[in-house]
């Protein structure tokens, strides 16, 4: 169900090569397919393998119901718990067959990365604004220019912008 010419071809190709990803069979990736907790996990442990080599595994999963969790996805899921990338849902469930949403992804990724000293790429922008104003009402300078500090990870800039319905949506 993947071509090469496909928008994502190469991309699955890349991290099924890379053993990161597999799909069902020789034939079908399930490129549609929405993936589950446990498969998160496993896409996380395997690139950390690809990217570091060997990795340790600590089983150290408590969670009610862990019979649940597939044999193939034991070891991902105990590493990913270990690295404190992924934890239970309420009533020390792991749901290992239940959906990853975009808010769950984006927390595992960004422990990831952090537990890596990866640059996170934070954009931070703030410009100071009259807080009695019912609407944002920024300090301008002499110029009618809005002085913006923007921070990029651990970066601070400083910028000015010129009072515009543009400005305010930064």
């Amino acid at each position: 169900d993947v071509k090469r010419t496909d928008d994502y071809g190469k991309a699955v190709l890349w991290a099924v090569q890379s053993g990161i990803m597999s799909g069902y069979s020789k034939d079908v990736f399930g490129v549609n397919d929405p993936v589950t907790r446990e498969q998160f996990a496993v896409i996380l442990y395997r690139y950390e393998q690809y990217k570091n080599g060997e990795t340790s595994v600590i089983d150290n999963m408590e969670f009610d119901g862990k019979s649940d969790i597939s044999d193939w996805a034991r070891c991902g899921i105990s590493w990913a718990v270990s690295q404190e990338l992924i934890t239970g849902k309420p009533g020390n469930l792991f749901d290992p067959k239940g959906g990853v949403t975009k808010a769950e992804a984006a927390v595992m990724i960004h422990k990831y990365m952090a537990s890596n000293n990866d640059d996170l790429g934070y954009i931070e922008v703030e410009a100071e604004s009259d807080e009695d104003s019912a609407y944002d009402e920024f300090t301008t300078d002499e110029n009618g220019m809005i002085p913006v500090k923007i921070t990029v990870g651990g970066d601070v800039y400083t910028a000015k912008f010129y009072d515009s319905e543009a400005t305010r949506v930064l």
